[in-house]
């Protein structure tokens, strides 16, 4: 009799054997550590300009091009369609990032010694006239994106990234943008990247060259 009982007894432990080894295998993994690396804000590559180190050397005429102000440029319909292409406001941007370029780099003055990008958050005052917001701003603070809700930063070294935020400052606190649409809030915000040290490079300067950024 007892021969008979083992068979069904061995059956039992062997199951239940199986049954702990396939719910052992068939457990997810536990997640894998992935090691996360610091990284500078992208830069799209059709939107902003190489850093001078990749780009041909101008010629000396195309090199003294650095219009102040957007009526000194020739609006080709190729700058249109591009200017079309980068969003609204884009042809007062223009004109408020040629005049900021011609004020910001007196102030710089060749003492930016590090190379990268500089992402800064540009603010506007926009006034109510007769109950309606007006068309024309004034530049009123000048701060560096870095936050969690709006990533950005700076590549280049501490003292020159306060060096860039202080003539930043000076060259953008109280002068005027004229806005072709009317503003949607009192405060206008633009936030735009910029490569330092700044050079011929600069999309402002290139789009008044070529009509292009690309």
């Amino acid at each position: 009799m007892r021969k008979y009982l083992v068979g069904p007894a061995a059956a039992l432990a062997a199951l239940a054997v199986a049954v702990v080894l396939f719910l052992f295998f068939s457990r997810p993994a536990p997640p894998q550590e992935v090691a996360v690396k610091e990284t500078y804000p992208e830069h799209p590559p059709d939107l902003a300009p190489p850093p001078p180190s990749q780009t041909r050397p101008l010629h000396p005429e195309l090199a003294r091009m650095r219009p102040k102000t957007l009526s000194e440029v020739e609006v080709t319909a190729t700058l249109r369609t591009s200017l079309q292409q980068l969003g609204p406001h884009s042809f007062e941007l223009l004109d408020y990032r040629l005049g900021f370029l011609s004020r910001l780099t007196p102030c710089l003055a060749d003492r930016i010694g590090s190379k990268g990008w500089v992402d800064l958050d540009f603010v506007f005052e926009i006034p109510y006239l007769d109950g309606k917001l007006a068309s024309q701003g004034t530049g009123s603070y000048v701060s560096l994106i870095d936050s969690k809700d709006l990533p950005g930063g700076s590549q280049l070294k501490p003292n020159d990234t306060a060096l860039v935020l202080e003539c930043a400052k000076q060259a953008h606190f109280n002068h005027q943008i004229n806005l072709r649409r009317p503003a949607r809030e009192p405060q206008f915000h633009w936030r735009p990247s910029f490569y330092f040290p700044i050079d011929d490079n600069d999309l402002a300067y290139k789009l008044a060259r070529t009509g292009t950024w690309k």
